[in-house]
């Protein structure tokens, strides 16, 4: 067995935030032809999307 790295961690971490609680970020990937970032976020409970901010 591999050996513990010395250290602490945070107790929860979040590299994006979403300020809408019916909106989940559910997939991040790296794009194909780039460095940029693809976002799956989806709405829970509503047929038609609404607007929510997103923060990274």
């Amino acid at each position: 067995m591999a050996a513990q790295p010395a250290g602490t961690l945070p107790a929860a971490y979040s590299q994006f935030r979403v300020d809408a609680p019916n909106v989940v970020l559910e997939t991040v990937k790296k794009a194909e032809d780039g460095s940029s970032l693809i976002l799956r976020l989806y709405e829970l409970g509503h047929p038609h999307p609404r607007g929510a901010g997103l923060a990274g």
